[in-house]
């Protein structure tokens, strides 16, 4: 192990102020007197409430209406699957008889949605997917190994 310098004050304790007097004497070291009421302005633009219990209020703020509107898509979802996958009329039952008025909108917008379910539940779709993903991350990786400021011959080869 090595030694050990055990003074309690280190060597360049008076470096500071011997930096301070230099740039005392060479003028760059004045000092303006503060603004009167400097701190009372300062203590009046200070919230009035702790900023932790500020931050739990905006978080809470913000909770309800998060939760409301994922409790809402929640259930359009259970009511939408419900359509599509059980009963074409069932959400649209549960608003009136299919004659008229919102019921009628909802087994439109039911019906309607089926060939689309049906498109994207098709075998190849995934492979399709994944091809034009594979050929775009391809693509992208030929274009980034291109440096920036190469000539267009050398970029070509």
């Amino acid at each position: 192990m090595g030694t050990r310098n055990s003074t309690v004050t280190p060597p360049d304790a008076n470096d500071d102020a011997t930096f301070r007097r230099r740039l005392q004497t060479r003028g760059y070291l004045e000092f303006a007197e503060p603004p009167p009421g400097l701190a009372a302005k300062v203590l009046a633009n200070m919230p009035q409430e702790a900023p932790a219990l500020a931050a739990q209020r905006r978080q809470t703020r913000f909770r309800w209406p998060v939760a409301a509107f994922a409790g809402l898509l929640v259930l359009l979802l259970a009511f939408g699957t419900w359509g599509l996958l059980i009963d074409s009329a069932g959400p649209a039952r549960m608003l009136g008889d299919l004659s008229s008025g919102l019921s009628r909108v909802v087994l439109l917008l039911t019906l309607a949605a089926k060939p689309l379910l049906h498109v994207l539940a098709m075998p190849g779709l995934p492979a399709l997917l994944l091809l034009t993903t594979g050929g775009l991350v391809w693509l992208w990786w030929r274009l980034a190994r291109v440096p920036a400021f190469a000539d267009t011959a050398e970029a070509a080869l």
